[in-house]
């Protein structure tokens, strides 16, 4: 399939406090949109190096792109397992992942590798849910129905782990690798200590009921959405709300944290994506992702776009830099 590349135009809509950062409402294009699958593309992720996008979607395939000339390098998977789920290694050596046959395939990255399968690990007998990687590449969390399974990577080593009593919505692990929270069809959060080996807290969160959730790059900070689109903010461990922002006009489908922990991004069903600033947790921009509604996001490495992908089948790219640099130019004097 072929990649489309789309020119964006910033305009804002402002609302001006002298040395605070303001809201922008920036409409447009995304940078780059990859006509990328048949059917709902349900994740997307970057490695680190820059140089490839993978993207898993429900018509049985991982594509994996390269981000220099939007060329598709390869087609992994099959027609008759649905693909739920990638990371790659922040060392940019592997990249796992996962679907509904329960299989975490870790696939090698490299010139003469190209994906090559590698290790097969079990996650369990459903289907694959949501994965996530410490910011050091050191543990694989992997949600698979009711069962969390987190595996050492140099190792494989299986950690045990405590698992909350249903289904799996969604998983985060904090950049240091303390905490994991996961987000259940129950509409339940759980939030755990990884090191400790045990739950932390479990509770309902206001916007009842839990659909997506992300814990800060150095663990402080947990932001959460549900179903009537407003997005809570906490402080980690004691889960003290910090900030309760009616966010979306439908329920929140993901939430990310930028590698350099200065942003999170969130988004909804009605494919609206907003940008908040870490520790202020105030909104700075927000802008249209996939119009059938966005289904995961993913900041890249060196924070220069954020990745979405959704249920119209693309993924699409947004020029971080081009999107501050409109809102700035039109908030100057």
């Amino acid at each position: 399939m072929m990649a489309r590349v789309i020119a964006g135009i910033g305009v804002a809509l402002i609302l001006i406090v002298p040395g605070v950062w303001a809201a922008y409402d920036v409409s447009g294009m995304p940078d780059i949109t990859l006509s990328a699958h048949d059917a709902a593309s349900l994740w997307v992720a970057a490695d680190p190096d820059g140089a490839y996008v993978a993207s898993c979607s429900e018509d049985g395939t991982v594509k994996v792109w390269k981000r220099a000339d939007l060329s598709l390098y390869k087609t992994i998977g099959t027609p008759v397992i649905d693909k739920r789920a990638a990371e790659f290694s922040p060392d940019g050596e592997f990249m796992a992942e996962a679907g509904t046959d329960g299989k975490v395939n870790i696939r090698k990255i490299g010139k003469t590798a190209g994906f090559s399968l590698v290790k097969i690990l079990p996650a369990g007998t459903s289907d694959v849910t949501a994965m996530a990687m410490t910011a050091d590449g050191s543990y694989l969390a992997v949600a698979a129905g009711s069962r969390i399974k987190l595996w050492r990577t140099k190792d494989y080593y299986l950690k045990e782990f405590s698992d909350p009593p249903d289904e799996i919505r969604s998983l985060s692990i904090s950049g240091d690798g303390q905490y994991l929270i996961c987000a259940t069809v129950s509409w339940k959060f759980y939030l755990y200590d990884i090191e400790a080996k045990r739950l932390v807290d479990e509770f309902y969160p206001e916007d009842y009921p839990a659909t997506a959730a992300a814990l800060s790059q150095d663990g402080q900070y947990l932001v959460h959405g549900g179903y009537t689109g407003t997005i809570t903010f906490r402080s980690v461990p004691d889960l003290s709300i910090i900030r309760t922002v009616e966010a979306h006009s439908r329920y929140i489908t993901a939430c990310a944290v930028s590698a350099d922990n200065k942003y999170f991004a969130t988004a909804s069903a009605a494919g609206d994506v907003k940008i908040w600033k870490m520790g202020t947790f105030g909104l700075l921009l927000t802008f249209q992702g996939q119009a059938g509604g966005v289904l995961h996001l993913g900041f890249t490495q060196d924070r220069r776009y954020l990745l979405s992908s959704g249920e119209d089948g693309t993924v699409q790219m947004w020029d971080l830099e081009r999107l501050f640099g409109a809102a700035q130019r039109v908030a100057a004097p």
